[in-house]
This record gives structure tokens, sequence and C-alpha cells, in this order.
């Protein structure tokens, strides 16, 4: 095999990601076991768990974008609190100090 050039080989690896992606999605709607859809296709099993495994690590992390919208206060609604309160719509409430570490406020977002 010749050697690509980073741009064709970004585009091949790209290419290569959108095709496995679509075999992930066919076995989602076939409704077959992984082992069977694998066989029937002539699929390595070990090819599209790993692949399987990106897919949802994707998806999850496409989630987790769209679920969160920028918040913007004017400067003459801010509030002299000393806490920073995250609600969730399904009622939990997060409070902390203002100062705290902000990858703390991380791992507490991550967590519900």
């Amino acid at each position: 095999m010749p050697n690509l050039s980073q741009q064709e080989y970004r585009k091949r690896k790209q290419e290569n990601r959108i095709n496995m992606f679509q075999i992930i999605k066919e076995w989602e709607q076939s409704g077959e076991s992984q082992t069977t859809f694998c066989k029937n296709k002539n699929l390595s099993f070990h090819i599209f768990y790993y692949w399987l495994r990106l897919y949802k690590d994707q998806s999850r992390h496409a989630a987790t974008r769209k679920a969160f919208i920028p918040v913007t206060i004017p400067v003459n609604e801010m509030t002299s609190s000393n806490e920073i309160e995250i609600h969730y719509p399904n009622g939990v409430r997060i409070v902390l100090p203002k100062n705290s570490d902000l990858s703390m406020v991380r791992t507490f977002i991550n967590m519900i």
C-alpha cells in the first residue's frame, strides 16, 4: 500500500468511521444479537464491538453537549450569594460554594 498523505489518511479514517457507524445502526434496527449479526455480515465480533463502544461513547458525549445551554446573567441581576445552584429538570438540586473548583463542579454535573 502506498504511503498516504495525512489528509488522505484522515479522510479514509473518517469514511471508515461513517461506514462502521452505519453498520452499528443496521444492527440496532435488525433485532439480531451481536453475534448473529456479525456472522451474517461476515464481520469479526471484536471489530464490531470496538466500533460499538466508539459509537456509544460518541452518542453519550453528543447527548451531554446538547443537554446544556449557555446562560448569560446580566450584571444587574447578579446576586451576592456565596453559592452556585444547579437545578435539573428531574428536581435534583446541587448547591456548591461559589468559590468551588471548576473540576469539582464538573464532577457533580457528570454524576447526574
